[in-house]
């Protein structure tokens, strides 16, 4: 059984919600489009930037390394502002980041 699966997956619910909202900002630019694209494709080159970093840090988790642990409180600190929804999914992943599984170091191993 891999460790760490809850939080891998609510890094994978997190990279969803973040490509949907990538679709939303260019269907909300298409349907002004008064506005710069140069603010749309720098948005949209952020968000593709957040969601490859939850996603390599859903993949990173399940090894339960000490590094791994540190991307994803980084990630789960930015998600904390990112306010209603981010709040309530940072709250839920900083629980599970609690409840952390991991990597057998050599001292358990040899017990």
């Amino acid at each position: 059984m891999k460790k760490n699966f809850g939080l891998s997956r609510a890094h994978y619910v997190v990279a969803i919600i973040t490509v949907l909202d990538v679709i939303y900002m260019i269907y909300h630019y298409m349907a002004i489009s008064g506005s710069s694209s140069t603010y749309l494709l720098g948005g949209v080159i952020g968000k593709m930037v957040v969601i490859g970093l939850h996603l390599y840090a859903a993949k990173r988790v399940l090894d339960g390394t000490k590094n791994s642990r540190y991307i994803s409180l980084f990630l789960t600190v930015f998600l904390l502002f990112a306010f209603p929804i981010g709040t309530i999914l940072a709250v839920i992943m900083l629980f599970l980041l609690y409840k952390w599984e991991k990597e057998p170091d050599f001292l358990s191993v040899t017990k």
